[in-house]
């Protein structure tokens, strides 16, 4: 059976674009729609007027760069791992920083994660 559930918010930020009495209308635990105006009929409606709400999840905190070095450095401590690592991200170049950071935020996407830093 198919559940669904509104969202209204005094705010809704889509990562794109601000909407003031926006919602977001999920169906089966996944968004399905970002809008204003009428919102489709939804089996549970939470109204947060004074509230902003971010569709997806938000990534706070990343270090995108260090996705070029996954699985480089050897088990061990947190320090011998950074020691291990200072050195190549010393020597890492744009062209490398710009692959790893698409694979970060590709892996993010997968995630359900819409908002990263």
């Amino acid at each position: 059976m198919t559940t669904t559930l509104l969202i209204r918010a005094g705010l809704l930020f889509t990562g794109e674009r601000e909407i003031e009495g926006g919602w977001v209308f999920a169906r089966d635990g996944m968004i399905a729609e970002v809008g204003s105006g009428d919102p489709p009929p939804a089996d549970e409606v939470i109204n947060s007027p004074n509230c902003v709400a971010v569709p997806g999840l938000v990534n706070a905190h990343d270090h995108m760069y260090q996705w070029a070095t996954r699985g480089y450095a050897p088990d061990g401590t947190l320090f011998e791992w950074l020691r291990a690592l200072y050195q190549v991200w010393a020597r890492i170049d744009a062209d490398i920083v710009r692959v790893a950071a698409r694979a970060a935020m590709s892996r993010l996407l997968l995630s359900g994660c819409t908002l990263s830093t």
